[in-house]
């Protein structure tokens, strides 16, 4: 849980907005900007999640697993840069 934190932080000091939802006593972060939309979660069933680590989903590709909260902030902003 500790990543997804991370990238929270990350996010919020980036203004890059996003929103929170519970999953199932996990944290889910959501973008449906007009840029972009991608999921963030860190639970048993995602990819890394047994290990701490987060999936990130870009709603128009597949998942990519096993991302610490730099990698996945990372691709995040480079994903906001190519659609500005």
């Amino acid at each position: 849980m500790a990543e997804i934190l991370k990238l929270k932080d990350m996010l919020k000091i980036a203004n890059i907005p996003f929103k929170e939802k519970d999953l199932d006593g996990t944290i889910q972060l959501i973008s449906t900007s007009e840029y972009s939309e991608w999921d963030v979660v860190c639970h048993y069933g995602s990819y890394g999640g047994e290990c701490g680590l987060l999936e990130l989903w870009f709603h128009d590709g597949e998942p990519t697993g096993w991302l610490t909260a730099k990698q996945a902030f990372n691709l995040i902003k480079k994903d906001k840069q190519n659609h500005v």
